[in-house]
């Protein structure tokens, strides 16, 4: 049960997983609220996912490529230190923000920070990930995989309430510096991880770009099973995702303040950890396309009890 906590390096970057998500989901929930407090215009949450989804999913492929060509940790390190730097840019400029509001100058501060977060993330995520394979064990994956998801959910589940209660007792800027903070620490993390390269066969010294996201592609359409739940789930999310809109629901409809929007913000946290511990007891693979049908179908309407609920 605990062999993957037995590799000092797994454990490493899995600490590191877990502080990165609480700077990540420290950041949105109180930059959401504040941005929405001060503009009452739920345009501006869409913009400000839009701003960080966009450059993040652009770069992924890329990010994958060069992963595989590069020192994994010297690219997760550059990618944290702009990580940290766009959030300072969001915490020097939350004074400005409360007290002129927002003008042009401080918006395109916030959503240029947050499309730096989303580039750098977009880099960040495949050398983390890819690594994270490459120090463990084959016969230990299965373990690491559970092990990453429990720090992944850990962080998920915590952040958002204590970026709430933070926002409530400390204030916004202070808030967004603990953000850069828990972020400068994964760095200093990420420097005790091995240093890797990618292991290559020697055809894919000369492959360039077009032709390994080529190949990429190639080998999803030729997997139809991998085709169909990926694009069921990216329909699934694309049109069913509500958690940008939260900041307004707890401001102008349940009227709960910070705390309160941190604790709506969790719950889909906690009900992931929740399936977990089904999925640990009733193996969803045992009919993984009645499951994942099943599951999609409750999302759906989950949500439309969202929208219909006054």
């Amino acid at each position: 049960m605990f062999n993957a906590l037995k590799n000092g390096a797994f454990v490493r970057i899995s600490v590191g997983s877990f502080l990165l998500t609480l700077a990540f989901m420290a950041q949105e929930v109180v930059l959401g609220y504040e941005l929405y407090r001060i503009t009452k215009d739920p345009l501006m949450l869409g913009l400000l996912g839009l701003a960080e989804a966009l450059p993040f999913m652009a770069l992924a492929l890329f990010g994958g490529h060069l992963a595989d060509r590069i020192n994994r940790r010297t690219q997760m390190l550059v990618m944290l230190i702009l990580i940290a730097l766009a959030s300072a840019m969001l915490a020097k400029i939350a004074p400005s923000l409360q007290e002129s509001g927002a003008t042009s100058h401080a918006l395109w501060v916030i959503y240029g920070s947050v499309a730096v977060t989303g580039f750098a993330r977009g880099l960040y995520s495949p050398a983390a990930s890819s690594l994270r394979a490459q120090i463990i064990r084959v016969e230990d994956q299965a373990n690491s995989a559970a092990w990453s998801s429990t720090f992944w959910q850990a962080g998920m589940l915590s952040a958002p309430v204590l970026a709430g209660y933070s926002y409530l007792k400390i204030g916004l800027q202070n808030t967004l510096w603990i953000s850069v903070g828990l972020t400068a620490a994964t760095a200093f993390i990420t420097i005790f991880l091995p240093s890797l390269r990618a292991e290559r066969s020697e055809h894919d010294g000369d492959m360039s770009l077009w032709i390994s996201i080529k190949t990429g592609f190639s080998f999803v359409f030729s997997q139809k099973i991998l085709l169909y739940s990926i694009s069921l789930d990216l329909v699934a999310v694309l049109f069913g995702g509500v958690v940008a809109m939260l900041p307004a629901f707890a401001t102008d409809v349940l009227h709960i303040g910070p705390e309160g929007l941190g604790w709506l913000r969790t719950a889909p946290g906690a009900g992931a950890v929740l399936t977990m511990l089904l999925a640990a007891k009733f193996s969803p693979t045992l009919r993984p396309w009645r499951n994942m049908l099943i599951a999609v179908t409750g999302f759906g309407v989950s949500t439309l009890v969202f929208a219909l609920s006054s």
